[in-house]
């Protein structure tokens, strides 16, 4: 699952912790913070100040109480003192406002806040009186987008989402990846902390040429990139490069005559694929590992959105592309893709195996449980949640 973990690395848990009883009980924002916070749909982040005379835990729902998952805190508990506590969100397309009501806990005190991202076409109240704020505003049609969570190892439900990307197109006529986004914790020497993600995709020659350049930022600060490109031809990949850690790497594609990918050579190694009908069933990796697919015909692959999600949520697949080019693969770039979803993937002479399980799969979401397995023992398991 290594590719998988890169993407996913994991994203800000909320950990509810309570406050000592021997401890004072005071809470309050500080001195200009409001209760109530109003962004435009575009804004990204924004900070809560307070001052806690004690232990103190955050829970964050929405306006009725429920668990979201477009806002994230870069800490949910804390000791006493001054806090700037650090909040990211995704862009609001989902065509209406939307409200986070966190509230900040000691013993029996609390304080609430409202973080509230407008729609599109909304702008916040300047403060004047009027209610011709938004006069003139044009509205901005919703660019299409996938939205996907990850719960981590070993949670069976999303009570604790560790892992978040966002998939943005460049239009609902042109369905090409504009941008990834991905939200992901670390924690280290006792702290925790975001790293986001971002894959910028592209164009040249007539959409012949893609590019990808990969920005990752640590609590503000850039600490990686890397650049990724492929070269086109009848709607395939044929070949292409990436350069990271100082190193480049060049790939080649080769296909049969009905469009499917039978052959890869990644830098790493040659990978060999074998279709039976309309779907991959078997595939030889770099490192030798025989991988036998077996499908979910109950799930149909459906080409939402020109996304094929085998490649995101099959463990061991992206092995056979590279970590790398598995980012292209999720689009449909390297030909023709399986009719219906994996539901099991087998790895000879390993005694390791995995299996999907799914709890909704149709063209509005794809829900699905993804358990490692060796030696008929589970290693871990993990949950996806794919929104359309």
């Amino acid at each position: 699952m290594k590719a998988i973990h890169y993407v996913f690395a994991a994203i800000l848990m909320v950990l509810l912790t309570g406050c000592p009883a021997d401890t004072p009980d005071s809470v309050e924002l500080s001195d200009g913070q409001s209760a109530v916070v109003t962004l435009p749909y575009t804004t990204t982040s924004t900070t809560i100040n307070f001052e806690a005379e004690a232990d103190w835990f955050v829970t964050v729902t929405d306006a009725d109480g429920l668990f979201i998952d477009w806002l994230y805190l870069d800490q949910v508990s804390g000791s006493a003192g001054t806090v700037n506590l650090n909040i990211t969100m995704d862009e609001n397309y989902s065509g209406e406002p939307r409200t986070a009501r966190i509230v900040i806990t000691c013993m029996d005190h609390s304080v609430t806040v409202l973080v509230c991202q407008l729609a599109e076409g909304e702008t916040p109240d300047d403060g004047d009186g009027n209610e011709d704020d938004n006069e003139g505003d044009s509205p901005i049609q919703r660019l299409p987008q996938i939205d996907i969570a990850y719960s981590g190892i070993n949670h069976t439900d999303m009570s604790e989402e560790d892992g978040r990307m966002s998939i943005v197109f460049d239009s609902w006529e042109n369905l090409r990846p504009s941008r990834i986004i991905v939200n992901t914790k670390y924690e280290e020497d006792g702290q925790k902390g975001m790293v986001e993600q971002n894959f910028r995709y592209t164009y040249e020659d007539n959409g012949n040429t893609v590019n990808v350049k990969v920005e990752i930022t640590k609590e503000g600060t850039v600490i990686d990139m890397a650049e990724y490109q492929i070269t086109m031809e009848n709607g395939r990949a044929i070949q292409g490069w990436s350069k990271y850690d100082g190193f480049t790497r060049n790939w080649s594609f080769d296909y049969d005559t009905s469009g499917h990918l039978v052959k890869s050579n990644t830098g790493i190694g040659t990978s060999t694929f074998n279709w039976t009908g309309s779907d991959l069933t078997s595939i030889v990796d770099p490192y030798g590992t025989n991988m036998q697919i077996r499908y979910n015909e109950n799930c149909i692959n459906s080409n939402a959105y020109n996304f094929d999600p085998n490649w995101l949520i099959a463990p061991t697949l992206t092995s056979a592309l590279s970590d790398d080019a598995f980012i292209f693969a999720m689009f449909r770039m390297f030909g023709r893709s399986s009719r219906y979803i994996v539901s099991e993937i087998t790895c000879e002479d390993s005694g390791d195996y995995y299996k999907i399980d799914y709890d909704q799969c149709d063209e509005n979401m794809i829900k699905c449980h993804v358990s490692d397995y060796n030696n008929d023992r589970v290693v871990e398991t993990s949950t996806y949640i794919i929104r359309f």
